[in-house]
């Protein structure tokens, strides 16, 4: 037989497997949900239909499932906000164990949106009930749904309660509408009228006339109202009509159900009739006006509506009802504050929420329709009057424009996301940050702003070359930024850039930074105690980092990484005293992944740099000395790992007092077949090296293999305790006055070599004891056409002077020559971009 009046059924294979697992007293699970979207679907569904393929649209797991009864148990998932779009006007429950289709649910056509810019999706909890006999136990379901579905029921009694408590305001308990519910005589009966009216102030409608007898005069008629809400939800007022002799009021029956009784009309005893109908008395409108709360549905209500001075008129959304925006309103005909509005007739609605210390900035006018095209509306100038006004807490949802910078002098203002959902700020113009955090126009010397916070907001453009910031301070302390995104700025951060500012005790924790210029940029001046930790540099086009004077913090657990083929950098400091700087990573960076300028009493602990130098072939580590500052740093590097760079490992140029404990480089020159890639390139430095593991080649395939594992100019290096040394061409190359310094168990080794004379000179003499063999590059030939040395070595040991051509050149068909003994010498000339013997012996 059809189905012709249930929209919600079990199919007829859905039946059959409840019996087959009854019988077999095996469980049986329902795991899926299936929506479609069925063109022209007929209004009920039949038992042996089964899954629409071609018309489905969505597949969601069953996350929750509960008892209701032993005859019936709930299935539920949610859609959430990013799932979609798509409509559905079919649900199915699932059994994917046995292949199955248990329940089909027929209902009207449902909308399902998914996230955009500046519009949140909508969320939906889907259910399914299953009812048949001894189903919890044939489930295997037993806990109880109620310990995890949300139950509304007490919230909408008293929304429910509230609306008709408004209505009893401003009309009295009973009214009724013209001649709604009007009883007239009718030749043996009486004829009640349609129309509507309200029952304690619960509106009740007659859509057609009645037709009631009253056999017993004289006789009243009550009207017999009462709320009942469906399995859904839905709560609706239902009535019926009364007649009855005795006074009748207000009960409640036996299950529980309040009645609400209002008497509507007196049958006399000769048959003629009283209309009892209440008239709306109550509250004059004046008291009502000024003591009442009149609800609309949103902002936009009010701005449309027409009210009198003195009303208070509450919202309960914003954009639409129940969306987080209530607030409440009092018309006058003055403007309390800058941030009243106007309604259609001309009178202010003044916000109450302004008397609170946090306020949703959509109350307030702020709309979030940024677009990347610049036709969102400017927010600026509502942020700007609630921080002026002592608001000390923003929140909001959605993507919200800003054409001007926001300004906050003031201690303790936040921005807070009030929960997961988005809550971002766009810039809609080029060259502007989107908030400045300082005090550089105020008369007060000295001042800072403090306890700046941002939690869980989102600051961004629409490229990072628009030149916007996210968040600039001036002057300030103990700014607290943490869980926030930073998209495609100029600077996502950027602090005591100009000269005479400082930023003191910021803390910049768990943040993204994606797609910006700079992530953190530190100015010029001074940043003090900053600690950058836990944050996500994702794409950076110039660089994670820069700090122009950083004095003292913590940058640590930070990750850096890359996917540009730019000559971006990791960080960069210059000056930095007493910083520590642990455990970061940094991957595949166009430049190197840490340079830093005269780095005083700081320590570097267990970073990572893997394949840095991509586009430049920077080594993957850089210090040098900062002009007119002193040499001796007194900082160490422990534990780090240098992995396949692009260029040299570390490069260190007119330092001194500097100390690398535990290095690890495990390849050099990656993805060149030769060149000029070294281990570390020291230059007029003394550094000390302990227990380090320098490999040339590296583990992975794509390195090179590198030149020199020490590459020294004018500098003393002391090599202590163990060290593993391999995978090197050329072995340490000693230039000018460079001195080693190697343990070697209970003995020291010293290799030292001293030059007299440069290499392009037009001699070479080595007039120094040699202690272990020498490299020494010659220039390139195809650079120094034409030109002749004399090459000379003037000493008695039996270490060699080994002259290397440059990369891609010989010296008569090979890479070296060598002189070893005393007063060898050697004459070459270059020529066609190679050099040639001249004599030697």
């Amino acid at each position: 037989m059809a189905n012709t009046t249930e929209t919600k059924i079990l199919t007829a294979a859905g039946k059959a497997l409840l019996a087959q697992v009854n019988a077999e007293e095996s469980p049986l699970t329902i795991d899926k949900l299936i929506f479609a979207n069925i063109p022209n679907r007929a209004d009920y569904p039949q038992s042996d239909d089964g899954v629409p393929a071609d018309y489905v649209v969505f597949e969601k797991s069953v996350e929750q499932r509960g008892r209701l009864s032993a005859d019936a148990v709930i299935y539920s998932t949610t859609l959430k906000s990013d799932e979609g779009p798509f409509d559905f006007n079919w649900t199915g429950a699932y059994s994917s164990e046995q292949g199955v289709l248990v329940t089909i649910d027929h209902h009207k056509l449902t909308p399902k949106t998914a996230d955009e810019p500046g519009i949140a999706g909508n969320t939906l909890v889907r259910s399914v009930v299953l009812e048949y006999k001894d189903i919890a136990e044939i489930t295997n379901i037993t806990v109880d749904a109620s310990t995890w579905q949300y139950d509304s029921a007490k919230r909408l009694k008293r929304m429910d309660d509230d609306s008709a408590q408004a209505m009893i305001d401003m009309n009295g308990k009973d009214w009724f509408i013209d001649d709604g519910f009007l009883v007239t005589p009718q030749s043996t009966a009486f004829n009640i009228k349609a129309g509507a009216g309200y029952v304690s102030g619960n509106r009740v409608q007659l859509e057609f006339d009645r037709i009631v007898q009253v056999p017993d005069k004289p006789a009243f008629i009550y009207v017999d109202a009462y709320r009942e809400g469906s399995p859904t939800g839905e709560q609706t007022t239902l009535f019926d009509f009364v007649v009855t002799a005795d006074e009748k009021d207000d009960y409640t029956n036996a299950q529980g159900v309040k009645h609400f009784v209002c008497k509507i009309a007196q049958v006399l005893a000769d048959g003629s009739v009283s209309d009892l109908r209440p008239e709306g008395e109550s509250a004059s409108r004046d008291w009502v006006k000024k003591t009442t709360v009149q609800y609309v549905g949103s902002k936009n209500d009010v701005l449309s509506g027409i009210f009198e001075a003195g009303s208070i008129i509450k919202t309960i959304g914003y954009y639409s009802a129940f969306d987080g925006g209530d607030d409440e309103y009092v018309i006058s005909k003055v403007k309390m504050h800058e941030l009243a509005f106007q309604t259609k007739n001309g009178l202010w609605a003044n916000s109450q929420e302004l008397k609170k210390k946090e306020v949703d900035i959509r109350k307030f006018g702020a709309i979030a329709n940024w677009s990347n095209d610049g036709s969102g509306a400017d927010n600026s100038w509502v942020l700007q009057q609630l921080i002026d006004n002592d608001v000390n807490k923003l929140t909001g949802k959605g993507f919200f424009g800003l054409s001007k910078t926001v300004i906050c002098r003031r201690n303790g203002i936040k921005l807070h996301s009030p929960s997961s959902d988005e809550f971002r700020f766009y810039a809609n113009v080029a060259n502007l940050p989107l908030f400045d955090i300082g005090t550089e126009n105020l008369d007060e010397p000295g001042a800072t702003v403090k306890y700046f916070t941002a939690r869980g907001v989102g600051f961004g453009s629409d490229s990072w070359l628009s030149n916007c910031y996210g968040i600039k301070t001036t002057n300030d302390e103990y700014l607290d930024i943490r869980k926030c995104v930073f998209t495609s700025l100029s600077r996502g951060v950027s602090m005591a850039e100009q000269a005479n500012e400082t930023s003191i005790k910021a803390k910049v924790d768990d943040n993204l930074f994606y797609h910006c210029g700079w992530g953190v940029y530190g100015g010029q001046t001074r940043v003090a105690d900053m600690d950058l930790t836990r944050n996500t540099f994702q794409n950076p086009h110039k660089g994670a980092g820069y700090f122009g004077y950083l004095d003292g913090g913590t940058h640590s657990g930070n990750k850096v990484f890359n996917e540009l083929a730019v000559e971006n950098k990791g960080f960069l400091y210059i000056k930095p005293i007493w910083l520590k700087f642990n455990d970061n990573d940094l991957f595949e960076l166009g430049g190197g992944g840490l340079e830093i300028q005269s780095p005083l009493n700081s320590t570097f602990n267990s970073n990572t740099f893997v394949k840095c130098g991509k586009v430049n072939r920077e080594a993957s580590v850089s210090l040098v000395r900062f002009p007119i500052t002193r040499r001796k740093m007194n900082s160490e590097f422990e534990n780090t790992k240098i992995v396949s760079a692009y260029g040299s490992g570390v490069s260190v140029s007119d330092l001194e007092g500097l100390q690398f404990k535990g290095t690890k480089i495990d390849g050099v020159g990656n993805g060149a077949e030769s060149g000029p890639y070294d281990g570390f390139v020291v230059t007029n430095s003394d550094i000390e090296l302990l227990d380090v593991q320098l490999d040339g080649k590296g583990s992975t395939s794509e390195a090179g293999e590198g030149r020199y594992w020490l590459n020294a100019t004018n500098s003393t290096v002391a090599v202590r305790q163990q060290q593993k040394i391999i995978n090197w061409q050329m072995g340490e190359y000693l230039y000018g006055t460079s001195e080693i310094y190697v343990d070697e168990g209970d003995s020291l080794r010293k290799i030292r070599t001293n030059v007299t004379a440069s290499l392009l000179d037009d001699k070479f003499v080595n007039d120094g004891e040699l202690t272990s063999s020498v490299y020494i590059n010659l220039p390139s030939a195809r650079k120094v056409s034409g030109k002749k040395y004399s090459l000379v070595k003037n000493d008695e040991s039996i270490y060699s002077l080994i002259f290397s051509a440059a990369p891609g050149e010989s010296i008569n068909g090979s890479s070296q020559i060598a002189l070893n003994t005393k007063y060898g010498c050697l004459a070459v000339e270059s020529v066609d971009g190679e050099w040639i013997i001249l004599s030697g012996k």
